[in-house]
């Protein structure tokens, strides 16, 4: 500041040169617009007060007119702070605190990027990056929309992620690549230790075995083929492939006044497939008697779809006693094995 001219106590005036000159020592330190002050220090006061006379807000600017920070631009209560070195200090925290409705958007632009690297490290909840709904819970959950990388590496076409276990980095891995499925009905996937590739099973071979019990006693005292309760369904792998049948349980034919037998009929998707009559306990006398019953029989089903067979049986003679099969609920069972046509 310029120094005025003053006199001590009651001494002589102050001539007119002096006068003047204090009058522009004053004008020079007045602040007004355009004017560049060094240092302005505001001191005792309570609660400092600036407050800007129009919408326009206040800004802080460098040297070369860039603002560096600006507040309350376009009359609201915005904080903007735009500066190209980072903000540091000792001990140094920053609270973002919204309320109500409010949020905090970090957008950079340009090439400009975010990072958070802190030295300890804490629980994130209601995290969400470049999506529409937050998640939480330390970063346990984490919503990520688009291209995604951990430790710097994105791996590359055709590796999968792989866990390396509680507490480590997952990794980028490749598996073996698979060859061409077309064509390949009935084959299976086979590998070298270093490749994979389709094999063919050997005609005869067993592909799949499936096996269905049934030990209800079920009686019949017509003639007419009734279902014995006995089912087994198998799907095959190939169209080409055979199914062997076999079938074996327990039955028993009463005591009546004529000579009598048990007729055995396996069923296909509800059609006839094979039948054997008087196959049972035949005898050509009134005579009660039991026996066990095995059959096998191969059929080509043609089919890659669900097939079903049954069991049904009936008496062979008109007025004879009860046919019965799962006799004393003896289980019978039916063994389907699919064999490479």
């Amino acid at each position: 500041m310029s120094t005025l001219v003053t006199r001590a106590g009651k001494g002589s005036p102050l001539t007119h040169n002096e006068v003047d000159a204090n009058f522009t020592n004053l004008n020079t330190d007045k602040i007004q617009s355009g004017n560049t002050v060094a240092a302005l220090t505001i001191t005792a006061l309570t609660t400092p007060s600036v407050q800007a006379v129009n919408s326009a807000g206040l800004a802080l600017k460098n040297s070369a007119g860039t603002t560096q920070m600006s507040m309350g631009a376009g009359g609201g209560d915005n904080l903007t702070i735009n500066v190209s070195s980072n903000l540091n200090g000792t001990n140094a925290q920053i609270d973002i605190s919204p309320t109500g409705t409010g949020h905090v958007h970090i957008n950079p632009s340009g090439s400009g990027s975010i990072e958070m690297n802190p030295t300890s490290v804490g629980t994130i909840d209601n995290m969400t990056i470049g999506a529409t709904t937050a998640k939480n819970g330390s970063f346990v959950n984490l919503s990520v929309t688009g291209t995604t990388s951990f430790d710097g590496s994105q791996g590359t076409a055709g590796q999968v992620l792989t866990s390396a276990g509680t507490g480590n980095t997952p990794t980028w891995t490749t598996i073996d690549a698979l060859p061409s499925q077309t064509g390949n009905s009935g084959k299976y996937l086979t590998t070298n230790g270093s490749a994979a590739s389709w094999g063919t099973v050997s005609s005869g071979a067993i592909i799949q075995l499936v096996q269905a019990t049934y030990s209800t006693q079920t009686s019949n005292s017509t003639t007419t083929y009734a279902d014995s309760g006995l089912t087994g369904t198998i799907t095959p792998t190939s169209a080409s492939s055979k199914v062997l049948i076999t079938i074996a349980g327990l039955g028993y034919k009463g005591n009546a006044n004529v000579s009598n037998s048990i007729s055995l009929k396996v069923q296909k998707n509800g059609s006839d497939l094979i039948t054997f009559t008087d196959l049972l306990l035949y005898t050509a006398t009134a005579t009660e008697n039991s026996g066990m019953f095995v059959f096998n029989y191969l059929d080509s089903p043609a089919t890659t779809s669900a097939t079903t067979y049954k069991l049904q049986f009936k008496n062979s003679f008109v007025n004879a006693s009860n046919a019965t099969v799962q006799f004393n609920n003896m289980p019978s069972t039916i063994t389907l094995t699919e064999i490479a046509g």
